[in-house]
């Protein structure tokens, strides 16, 4: 059996480091949850209130809305701000 991440590479791990790395220690856990709850919720949501919106407004308005909240996904990712940022890269020599 095919795991459903196998086509995104890193990407669900990568998330996973992001929430433990900008939580408090104290609430790492919590942080972790959270983003376990908003995920499963959405993968429970989503196929509902996209078919909802498919068909109460068309695939035009279900296409633009998409785009706009991964817009604005991206941008609100944009603007965490981790604990450790990225090394410099080294001057060549």
């Amino acid at each position: 059996m095919r795991h459903p991440w196998r086509g995104l590479g890193g990407l669900p791990r990568g998330i996973w480091i992001l929430a433990a790395d900008v939580a408090p220690a104290p609430l790492r856990g919590t942080y972790m949850g959270l983003y376990s709850m908003t995920f499963s919720a959405g993968f429970a949501l989503g196929p509902w209130l996209g078919t909802l919106l498919l068909e109460s407004e068309g695939p035009r308005v279900l296409w633009v809305s998409m785009f706009a909240l991964g817009a604005l996904s991206a941008l609100l990712l944009g603007r965490v701000k981790t604990k450790n940022p990225a090394p410099e890269a080294a001057p060549e020599a």
